[in-house]
C-alpha cells in the first residue's frame, strides 16, 4: 500500500514539474518574440525615463517620446555613438 502511494505521488510530482517547465518555457519564448523593448533615456531631454520602443523605431523616436531635447548644444553625442555601437554588436 505504501509503495503504491509513493509511486502515485512520484507520478503526480513528475507530471507537475513537466507542466510547470512547459509553462515557463512558453513565457520565456513570448518574451523573446516580443516586438517591443524598453529603452531608457536620461539627461538633456524634457521628460527622462523609460519608454517602450517597437520594431523599427529609431533613436529619434525615443527622443520624441521623451519630449525632445532641452538644449541641443549640451547634447552628449559620444553617448549616442556608444549606444549605436553597443546595439550593433548585440
Amino acid at each position: 500500500m505504501k509503495t503504491t502511494i509513493r509511486v502515485f505521488a512520484g507520478i503526480v510530482l513528475f507530471l507537475s514539474v513537466g507542466f510547470l517547465l512547459r509553462k515557463n518555457r512558453e513565457q520565456i519564448r513570448s518574451i523573446f518574440q516580443s516586438e517591443a523593448i524598453a529603452a531608457s533615456i536620461h539627461g538633456n531631454v524634457v521628460h527622462p525615463g523609460v519608454y517602450r520602443l517597437h520594431k523599427g523605431d529609431t533613436l529619434d523616436d525615443l527622443v520624441r517620446l521623451a519630449g525632445g531635447l532641452k538644449n541641443l548644444l549640451r547634447w552628449n553625442w559620444t553617448s549616442i555613438g556608444k549606444f549605436w555601437t553597443d546595439r550593433r554588436s548585440n
